[in-house]
């Protein structure tokens, strides 16, 4: 009877989901992945200077902008989708690796995000996970998209475009 109620409740669950659905966002997955191994590979092996051919052309933060920490669409789908790639990958990601992954797979769809550095305060030096005080979010047309969470701990100093 338990194995039958089981069943029932998988049988249930995969109404709710279609195969199509989660076999989209499966592949949206391994195409984050991807993109944010290249991400990866490319901070690694490029000076700084150069990565301005990935970020974009750097300009002056905006500060005082509250940007919605919610996004919708497409946006939702790409922040999603580098979320669970770069937990599943074997090699570390940073912050400004999700932001390049998420930035590509935007302006592949046409939209033109910017990616945001932002630097902590004096009095806390550690603030990031990288220990040494700075921090990459992304920021898309309906909200951050990438590195949201940390953003509020950071000023902004620099905007790729």
């Amino acid at each position: 009877m338990a194995g039958a109620l089981r069943r029932g409740a998988a049988a249930t669950l995969a109404v709710m989901i279609p195969a199509r659905a989660r076999w989209t966002g499966r592949l949206r997955t391994a195409q984050a992945a991807g993109v944010l191994l290249g991400a990866t590979a490319v901070r690694r092996l490029l000076p700084p200077r150069r990565l301005t051919l990935v970020l974009g052309q750097p300009g002056p933060a905006r500060q005082g902008v509250d940007v919605p920490l919610r996004v919708v669409g497409r946006e939702r789908d790409v922040a999603v989708a580098v979320g669970r790639a770069a937990h599943r990958l074997p090699v570390a990601t940073t912050c400004l690796d999700r932001a390049i992954a998420a930035r590509l797979l935007l302006r592949a769809g046409g939209a033109r995000p910017a990616v945001v550095i932002g630097l902590a305060p004096d009095e806390e030096p550690a603030a990031s996970t990288s220990g040494w005080g700075a921090h990459a979010w992304l920021v898309g047309d309906t909200g951050v998209v990438v590195g949201g969470a940390e953003a509020a701990a950071f000023t902004p100093v620099t905007v790729f475009r």
